[in-house]
């Protein structure tokens, strides 16, 4: 695995600005391949995290819903302190 690369993929921002599917359709997609990572490797705790995407989104409670949905877990959405 590539650190590097898997922490940048998932930016919801690089999505917006790709053609084809929505920010949140590609962000979903993501963790769903993560969660398939994650389960593979045995993880004991996993903490998935959002920012000022999420937080000022009028969508934010359906995109908790297709996270929670998608991995089991519920994302922890940041305040602007902890960005």
């Amino acid at each position: 695995m590539n650190a590097a690369a898997d922490r940048a993929r998932p930016r919801i921002a690089i999505f917006f600005a790709t053609s084809g599917h929505s920010g949140e359709d590609r962000t979903i997609a993501a963790l769903a391949d993560y969660h398939d990572r994650w389960v593979a490797l045995g993880a004991m705790r996993v903490r998935i995290t959002a920012t000022s995407a999420v937080r000022d989104a009028s969508n934010a409670g359906q995109f908790r819903d297709a996270v929670v949905a998608t991995t089991g877990v519920a994302p922890e959405v940041l305040s602007g302190d902890q960005e």
